[in-house]
């Protein structure tokens, strides 16, 4: 959903870069107005239901969703709901209290809610800094346990730096894809080709390039599997904004900026049924 803009406060999804602000937040406003009556075990468990890697693996698992309000650039104002009926958290600065933040923040929160299609799951079982062997290795578990009707699949940056060949690399998707159809013989496919890292950085850049015509070649092969390359967006972003632009850690993380790539891409690409997207 499009931004709200309330008494030039501007309120929307929290974007997954501000999320530590976010919850800091949180805390102080909890710290400051909330935490004098309640005993120190109280807080010790309400600081650990705010544990920034635990928030960050929930929404990542779509379990928990937040929006925020912004004065200007400044986050003002957090509200977290827990599946699509309940509301998690909800705080705002002290010094915007009583001018309709909060407010504004849940009737977003619930329109946003009201939105989305129940009876379409989202499960995120990916773990950062793996390859395509561990994906093969944990196929059974976080893949084909679930039997979705769809899958979302990207490997390669990791495997590159693990010197992992091409005809490895695909004979580990071959193998990925072969559990999940084995769970689920209707389960379809997106695959997606990596990046490159920045050239700067030595020992990163290898096969990624190279495992794209195999895994071209892959989604030929399989009935019902789709393809997104990122390379020539990446590619035309980097010339015109230098690679710094478009990483989250200068050597090989995509930022917001390339995240927001990606999701165009696979949202395209799925609109395209039944195409291959070459970008």
């Amino acid at each position: 959903m499009e931004e709200m803009k309330q008494d030039q406060k501007t309120i929307g999804p929290l974007p997954g870069c501000q999320l530590e602000e976010a919850l800091a937040l949180v805390w102080d406003v909890f710290s400051t107005f909330e935490s004098e009556e309640l005993s120190q075990e109280a807080l010790d468990e309400f600081w650990s239901r705010i544990d920034y890697e635990y928030m960050l693996q929930r929404a990542g698992d779509g379990d928990i969703r937040f929006w925020g309000a912004w004065d200007g650039d400044y986050l003002v104002g957090v509200c977290a709901m827990r599946g699509l009926d309940h509301i998690l958290l909800l705080y705002v600065d002290g010094e915007y209290h009583r001018q309709g933040v909060a407010s504004n923040l849940l009737k977003h929160a619930i329109i946003d809610c009201r939105s989305i299609d129940p009876s379409i799951r989202r499960i995120n079982t990916a773990v950062g800094g793996t390859t395509s062997r561990w994906g093969l290795e944990q196929a059974k578990d976080r893949l084909a346990a679930y039997a979705p009707e769809l899958a979302v699949i990207r490997f390669g940056m990791n495997d590159s730096g693990a010197g992992i060949e091409p005809e490895e690399y695909i004979r580990n998707l071959r193998g990925i894809l072969a559990a999940g159809r084995q769970a689920n013989a209707q389960m379809e496919f997106l695959l997606l080709a990596s990046e490159t890292p920045n050239p700067d950085c030595e020992g990163w850049t290898r096969f990624q390039r190279a495992y794209e015509q195999p895994l071209r070649e892959l989604i030929r092969e399989t009935p019902g599997c789709g393809f997104v390359s990122i390379a020539a967006p990446f590619d035309a972003a980097s010339a015109a904004k230098g690679y710094p632009s478009l990483s989250a850690n200068l050597v090989n993380h995509p930022n917001d900026f390339m995240i927001r790539v990606y999701a165009a891409s696979i949202v395209q690409a799925l609109l395209d049924a039944g195409t291959e997207l070459v970008q």
